[in-house]
């Protein structure tokens, strides 16, 4: 009996088109840019090319966005409205201020990195050459 219970969470689970943030994510930037490259997508969200070809080949499945000609893509009118839901929920807002600090907290930090490094060979070489 726990099996089938089991199922028909797992059925409800997969009947929610965005039940991960990397999909709401990825279903956000295109409501954003109305209409818009799967490399933009990328860029934006900062998620791997495997994964939002998945996410994007799930969302066209379901219905959710329209491919266009030339790879680019937009929301369906089903998908407009996963859009406006998503605006509307503060849990996702919440959890999108944070992606989007730890993604800027981490370029500042490679930079940091990129400084010392450069720093450390330019002591190196001064080291060198007396």
């Amino acid at each position: 009996m726990t099996d089938i219970k089991g199922l028909i969470i797992m059925a409800g689970i997969k009947r929610n088109p965005i039940r991960s943030f990397a999909r709401k994510l990825v279903l956000k930037t295109i409501g954003d840019k109305e209409i818009i490259n799967k490399n933009e997508i990328v860029e934006i969200t900062g998620l791997s090319p495997l994964t939002i070809n998945s996410i994007l080949r799930e969302f066209r499945n379901q219905k959710l966005i329209n491919c266009h000609i030339g790879g680019l893509y937009s929301l369906s009118g089903e998908g407009q409205e996963w859009y406006f839901q998503l605006l509307n929920n503060k849990k996702f807002k919440k959890k999108e201020y944070k992606h989007r600090i730890e993604k800027e907290q981490q370029e500042e930090l490679e930079k940091v990195k990129r400084t010392i490094f450069i720093d450390e060979d330019e002591k190196e070489q001064k080291i060198e050459r007396e």
